[in-house]
């Protein structure tokens, strides 16, 4: 009976670590990175058309810069948290894009970080588009007749 109890308080213990284990190492990161990708489609689709402008939007010299500023860093922050988070899961799967893809998702967000100094317009709308790609993000749902 002794033993029954052991053996039984022994694999509870077990099972309860293994779960914390698979917990930690699998699960909480994904839905980090999930809740990240959100951000980052946010972020981009609110500032776009800042961006898209290089900063013109706004009335005066200093509002611009403190914008251009506080935007470029935002976008700096968030390609450095989606290249750290898709180090730290371990598997991808299918709820999340590929390795590569939010690699390259990174990329555009920093090459967009730096939009004040881009005098092509397009190549900025273009990036935007390949960060939502990437991240396999559908901002724009089109209805088929």
């Amino acid at each position: 009976m002794l033993l029954q109890a052991a053996i039984t308080t022994l694999l509870t213990i077990t099972t309860g670590l293994v779960l914390v284990f698979i917990k930690n190492t699998f699960i909480e990161p994904v839905f980090e990175l999930r809740e990240l990708i959100g951000e980052i489609s946010y972020y981009v689709f609110l500032q776009r058309a800042f961006i898209e402008s290089r900063g013109n939007s706004c009335r005066n010299g200093n509002e611009k810069q403190k914008m251009v500023d506080e935007v470029g860093g935002k976008l700096k922050e968030l390609s450095a948290k989606l290249r750290a988070l898709s180090n730290k899961v371990p598997l991808t799967l299918l709820v999340l894009p590929s390795k590569p893809k939010l690699y390259e998702a990174a990329g555009q967000l920093s090459i967009l970080s730096y939009f004040d100094f881009e005098e092509d317009v397009e190549k900025l709308s273009i990036c935007a588009e390949k960060i939502f790609l990437n991240l396999e993000v559908e901002m724009y749902k089109s209805e088929k007749n």
